[in-house]
């Protein structure tokens, strides 16, 4: 019976730790019976809708806090997600292109790297981005080049999943481990409960106290267009530096008729003439 006892009441003290270490990491548990696997696809179907945008990228701190803006264009396929953007300012950067192709295959516990390509127009070149520099600032941004790749949810090895209450609403939070190169080793998806909105992602790297990244869309900066709800703005703050970035979504329309012709490395060498 003492022993017992004491088994129960070590069980009581780790139940009682699991909200404490939840509200220092921004959430509080609450109960949940959700399928994991569900609540991460309708997430990334969610987010990752058929579109044209403009993107203007503002960096807040730092020593480049120029403004920068991007078309860009995204489609999804059998084979996977596929990303055309073109910058229109600043003058350094105009006419720079790149493309994201989607995995030409897939391994039992990686997916292959998709073809990312940049076009050059000062140098007149095209460039191919390997996995290795997924990690790599995006454009002189906090953003990474691998944060601008969509991936489905076949993508993401779960490995584990928790109800929570997370800036006044309920949430889901999912840990995944990618099944590609990104930069980093987990990532957690903070997932609202009424509308699959992504509020918070949080890159993560083994060994690291801090982490490589998030990426926070507020419920006031959230929109609604059609089916999706969308962030209209979203921050990406480094976290070894603590340096942000400003991400805007200006002139959106969410829609599947953009040309096919589009996401080819021929119509990325036109569009830089």
């Amino acid at each position: 019976m003492a022993i017992r006892a004491r088994q129960t009441a070590l069980l009581c003290l780790c139940a009682s730790l699991i909200p404490i270490q939840a509200q220092a990491e921004g959430v509080r548990e609450v109960a949940t019976p959700a399928s994991s696997q569900a609540v991460l696809e309708r997430a990334l179907a969610n987010v990752n809708s058929d579109r044209r945008e403009r993107i203007r990228l503002t960096n807040l701190t730092g020593h480049n806090q120029d403004v920068r803006e991007v078309d860009v264009w995204l489609k999804r396929d059998d084979d996977g997600y596929r990303v055309l953007g073109t910058f229109r300012q600043p003058g350094d950067v105009r006419g720079t292109s790149f493309l994201v192709l989607p995995a030409s295959g897939s391994g039992a516990a990686r997916v292959s790297d998709n073809q990312y390509f940049v076009y050059l127009p000062a140098l007149k070149k095209l460039r191919r981005i390997s996995g290795g520099q997924r990690g790599d600032a995006f454009f002189g941004t906090n953003l990474s080049h691998a944060d601008v790749e969509p991936h489905p949810a076949s993508d993401y090895h779960i490995l584990w999943m928790r109800s929570a209450a997370y800036d006044g609403e309920p949430v889901h939070v999912l840990r995944l481990a990618p099944r590609f190169d990104g930069g980093y080793d987990n990532v957690v998806f903070t997932v609202a409960q009424q509308d699959a909105a992504i509020l918070r992602m949080t890159q993560l790297e083994e060994g690291r106290p801090t982490p490589v990244r998030e990426i926070l869309a507020r419920r006031e900066w959230l929109e609604r267009v059609g089916s999706h709800v969308l962030p209209g703005k979203m921050l990406a703050v480094d976290g070894r530096t603590g340096e942000r970035t400003q991400v805007e979504f200006l002139e959106r329309q969410v829609t599947s008729d953009i040309p096919e012709s589009y996401f080819s490395t021929t119509h990325l060498l036109r569009r830089g003439r």
